[in-house]
């Protein structure tokens, strides 16, 4: 009996010593792991930020933030994000992590800041979707970019976050010709706007508790009924707000469409 004790404790110990061996490496790999995210998050970004870029528009004086990567093709393409309610271009910069995304796949970033913070997306009647003063300021805006930087006018993208993401989908209407493609994140299509007189493809992107889901997918319908080329993302477990994870998604179906 003494022995048969002697080689069951045995068998135990051969038995937990890898499992104790495998969870300390375990521990190990997620320290270098934390370690190195840690460091790709401090080092700087091979871009060059222009924070508090001005435009005259009108009797106004406009503000954008301008992100050029190190390493771009060129023409680049240009991407145009529109912040939400109450943010600014350097708060989107924080929770949208778009610089990085531009870095990667080298793209020219531009964050327009809205009046007050925040755009214009009321539409009373169709005349006033060309004296709206945001859509002016789009229009100076982008010209200026297509002549001051080597911009690909065929790789122009808009995105935007909830009331930035309303008003992207005013530029759908009003500005079709020049957009290559568009991304609303969390931000729903004014009823009163008129159709987009040129086709153009549109991914809608809310989270999974957002409210705006349900008239998001309802803007989704009607953009398909229209004929234009939808895509409709969930992020799970996501409220209202930007779903940094789905940044390489968003690229990749912006970058899918040249005008």
């Amino acid at each position: 009996m003494e022995r048969g004790n002697v080689t069951k404790q045995t068998v135990i110990q051969q038995g937990t010593i890898p499992v104790k061996r495998f969870a300390v490496l375990f521990s190990v790999l997620l320290t270098v792991a934390a370690i190195l995210f840690l460091i790709n998050q401090q080092r700087p970004l091979a871009v060059q930020v222009f924070p508090e870029e001005q435009l005259l528009v009108g009797e106004t004086t406009r503000s954008y933030r301008l992100v050029v990567p190190h390493h771009t093709t060129r023409p680049a393409p240009l991407v145009i994000a529109f912040h939400g309610l109450g943010n600014s271009p350097e708060s989107m910069a924080n929770y949208s992590r778009l610089d990085q995304l531009a870095e990667r796949q080298g793209f020219i970033l531009v964050y327009p800041a809205a009046r007050n913070a925040m755009w214009t997306t009321v539409v009373p009647d169709e005349v006033s979707l060309e004296e709206n003063v945001d859509i002016q300021f789009f229009d100076q805006l982008l010209h200026k970019l297509l002549t001051t930087c080597e911009i690909d006018p065929a790789r122009v993208y808009v995105m935007g976050m909830s009331n930035g993401g309303g008003f992207a989908h005013m530029l759908a209407s009003a500005r079709s010709e020049v957009i290559s493609a568009m991304v609303v994140h969390s931000g729903t299509r004014s009823p009163q706007l008129p159709a987009p007189s040129t086709r153009i493809p549109l991914m809608l992107i809310a989270g999974s508790e957002d409210p705006a889901l349900k008239p998001m997918r309802e803007d989704a319908e009607l953009c398909l009924q229209a004929g234009h080329l939808v895509e409709f993302v969930t992020a799970p477990h996501c409220g209202h707000q930007w779903s940094p994870r789905h940044n390489e998604l968003m690229w990749k179906f912006l970058s899918g469409h040249v005008r």
